[in-house]
């Protein structure tokens, strides 16, 4: 009985002292997570979706990154929007330079400065190696 006085107590101080202002958690659905960058540089990590998110803190469309490199003049950091693919699987589907427009991960990704061909310098997480699955830990 002391127990369920205890809780109860505890329950209308919980309720009587809430300042409304605590943030809730929010969950997603489960799947790859990739890191979302908007053009302010803010970034945050979310389940990979075809629609790009708003940025929480600035509301601009913030999209995952990539890196390509030109021998001549160092790294670019790529903005990468996704599409639904075959059977619904969200793969790369179009490369943004800064300040540049869309281009089609099917074209090759010039330099802005010496027109060459720029090349990716990382492996996308979510491709398979040697036929292991990275979203199953394998």
């Amino acid at each position: 009985m002391a127990a369920g006085a205890a809780a109860l107590v505890f329950l209308a101080w919980r309720v009587w002292f809430d300042d409304g202002d605590s943030v809730p958690t929010v969950r997603h659905k489960s799947g790859p997570q990739v890191t979302y960058v908007c053009p302010r540089r803010h970034s945050y990590k979310l389940p990979l979706r075809v629609e790009p998110p708003s940025c929480p803190t600035c509301g601009q469309l913030a999209f995952p990154r990539a890196e390509y490199r030109c021998e001549m003049h160092g790294t670019f950091e790529v903005a990468v929007r996704h599409a639904a693919g075959a059977g619904g699987k969200i793969k790369a589907s179009e490369l943004r330079l800064p300040g540049k427009d869309w281009v089609s991960i099917e074209e090759p990704l010039k330099c802005p400065r010496c027109k060459r061909e720029l090349i990716r310098r990382h492996r996308d997480p979510l491709e398979t190696r040697r036929g292991r699955d990275p979203r199953r830990g394998g």
